[in-house]
Parts: structure tokens; C-alpha cells; sequence
């Protein structure tokens, strides 16, 4: 069977990163191709989520094997323009110009498929646009509480929201659309790969969701089995004050204060407005100290956040009209524009 390099090595990328690196069953260390037809089809997975692509392929023989990931990259990488990929009965050979391959296969027989089906789908939105700009407020790792750790896509019926928090941070982006309510958890790794890929639709169906992406290619994942926390009682709030700020001027600000302060997650910036000018000061371990001040309107406070707060808030503010108010106690903080809403929490004296 033969293959255009460039169609296979597109989707080799696609599809390698659910290929596991070092598994313990061998069979998930491997891609699963299946060519028949003038077709192929090509699937990794890792027990956590799975992806398929194709293309097209040309020859009379038909083949469904697993090939090792690794070895497949370096033939790849290896390649010419087009690509002859044979099977004796026992093992898998590749000819591509003067480079020869030999494969220790298994049987496609042997490779775990996850499986989609109908359920509640979604059409006519990019998943990577309403989770862009919220991905980074997920947890880390949250052991005791692995809903941390994902993005909650959400429909209330008007709209489609995502939202993650690492219970310091908390950012939701929504979007208007009409749509069958449905609240799940989709895991860290997946929301990794969808923020750098635009997809077209989405179908969650008990425990999984299947995404189709914009080649065509299909991520289905287990998705974490949890409860979200009812992040709309964390973003409302009763406002007692209010600043404005020209936005380019406290991201600048505050991105070099958060290099200053302790590249920790209490290490602390100070916020403080007093006759319309903010000071921001920061001090590192070393005893350096940053402090500006820039012109700011509104309410007097004083409030100290910690680095990896205001770090991930400006990196997630790509719009200029942020709207800025805290409540009568400096509990929370809110930020927020006609689409994204941030809420953070100052720390404590």
C-alpha cells in the first residue's frame, strides 16, 4: 500500500501524542493503522483519550496493524515523497526512496478503541475560543479534588460557557448560543492539545466527549467524573468599589512586579489606590523592590495578591474593556468584559 509522505507524517502528528511513551501494556505505545479501500485510518490512544485521522492511501492490498510510535516517527522523519508500506504475515516493511524499514507489528485486533456514539452534540462553535483564555487558571494537580485540574464546558440553554479554577483564580468564558443543557469536565491533557487546535463540533455521550477537529481528525475522551463547584455564586458579587485603569498599563505593570515577586504561589504583589494613581510594589526573597504608580480612577483600596494570580489574570485579558470591582470587605475581586469574568481572591494579613 503506498502513502504521500506529507499526508501520513500530518497524520502521524495529529495522532501521536495519545501514543503513550512508556506503557505498561505494549499495545498503547503503538498507532493503529488501518488501510483498505484507498483509504487509511490512523489511531493512538492512551486510556485517557484517543485520536483518529486519515487520509487517503493507494494499492490493492489491505492491511490493520499496530506499529510502535517511536520507530514510526523515525521512518517518517526518514521519507521521501511517497511512502510503500508492505506486510508478510509477520512483520510490516516500509520503502521510501533508498530508506528500508522493518516493523515488529501487533494486530489491530489487539489495539483498545474507544467508541462514540449519539448523544447531546454541539455545532457551529471552537472550542479553543472560549477555553483560550481560561485554561490557565486550571489546577495544577489537585489530588483531593480532581475537578481542579479540568475545564468545565457548561449550557444553561442560552449560552455555552467554560470556566476553571485553581480555587485562588477562577475565569469563565461564555458565549451566546442555543443549545441542550449539558455540564461536563473535560481533563487537563485534552484542554492542552485543544487550546493549539481549532475543532468544529462536539458530541458528549455518558462519560466521553468526541470532538471533531478542523482536519477532520476525532479526539474522544474520558471526562472527569466529578461535580464542577457552582462557580456562579464565586462570581457574583454586590460591588462597593470600582477603579478603572488603562488596561496596557497595569498588564505592563503588573507582568514586571510578578517577575519581581517570589516565583511562588504566596509570593505577593501589592495593589493599592489612593487620590487616582495606583502604586504596585513588589518585592523579591533577595530584597528587590519594583514600584510604580499609574493613573487609575475609583475607589481607594489596598489589596496584596499573590504572584500566580495576577500572573494568570493578565495573561488571560486580551480584550480593553475590562470592567474592575471588589466588594465591601476586599473578599473578591472581579474583572470582567462582555464575555470573560474573572474572579480572584487577595491574600489575608
Amino acid at each position: 500500500m503506498k502513502f504521500n509522505k506529507a499526508e501520513l507524517q500530518s497524520s502521524y502528528d495529529t495522532a501521536k501524542s495519545a501514543a503513550m511513551s512508556k506503557p505498561v501494556i505494549p499495545v498503547l505505545g503503538m498507532i493503529r493503522i488501518t488501510a483498505n479501500d484507498g483509504l487509511y485510518r490512523m489511531i493512538a490512544c492512551n486510556q485517557l483519550y484517543q485520536i483518529t485521522s486519515h487520509g487517503e492511501c493507494h494499492g490493492e492490498d489491505s492491511f490493520d496493524l499496530c506499529f510502535p510510535a517511536d520507530k514510526l516517527g523515525v521512518m517518517l522523519s526518514a521519507a521521501r515523497d511517497e511512502i510503500e508500506i508492505t506486510y508478510d504475515g509477520k512483520n510490516a516493511h516500509s520503502k521510501s526512496g533508498k530508506s528500508k524499514f522493518n516493523f515488529n507489528i501487533l494486530p489491530g485486533s489487539d489495539f483498545p478503541v474507544m467508541q462514540s456514539g449519539e448523544g447531546i452534540k454541539c455545532t457551529g462553535i471552537n472550542l479553543k475560543e472560549i477555553i483560550s483564555n481560561v485554561h490557565n487558571c486550571m489546577s495544577d494537580k489537585d489530588v483531593a479534588r480532581p475537578y481542579l485540574t479540568g475545564v468545565c464546558i457548561q449550557s444553561d440553554g442560552e449560552h455555552i460557557s467554560a470556566t476553571a479554577t485553581n480555587a485562588h483564580i477562577l475565569a469563565s468564558h461564555k458565549v451566546k448560543m442555543s443549545q441542550e443543557k449539558f455540564s461536563v469536565i473535560v481533563p487537563r491533557d485534552v484542554i492542552k492539545i485543544l487550546t493549539s487546535r481549532d475543532s468544529k463540533e462536539f458530541t458528549i455521550k455518558g462519560n466521553n466527549i468526541s470532538i471533531t477537529l478542523d482536519d477532520g481528525s476525532v479526539l474522544i475522551s474520558k471526562l472527569i467524573d466529578s461535580r464542577y463547584p457552582d462557580y456562579q455564586r464565586a462570581i457574583a458579587l454586590t460591588p462597593t468599589g470600582s477603579f478603572k485603569v488603562d488596561l496596557a498599563d497595569f498588564k505592563e505593570a503588573i507582568g514586571i512586579a510578578a517577575k519581581v515577586a517570589p516565583n511562588t504561589q504566596m509570593g505577593a504583589v501589592q495593589l493599592k489606590l489612593f487620590d487616582n494613581s495606583m502604586a504596585i510594589t513588589a518585592r523579591s526573597n533577595e530584597g528587590s523592590v519594583f514600584d510604580t504608580e499609574i493613573e487609575c480612577t475609583g475607589t481607594n483600596f489596598n489589596a496584596s495578591f499573590s504572584y500566580e494570580v495576577l500572573n494568570k489574570a493578565i495573561a488571560s485579558m486580551i480584550s480593553t474593556n475590562f470592567d474592575f470591582s471588589f466588594d465591601d470587605n476586599l473578599n473578591k475581586f472581579v474583572f470582567q468584559d462582555d464575555k470573560l469574568t474573572m474572579t480572584m481572591m487577595p491574600l489575608r494579613a
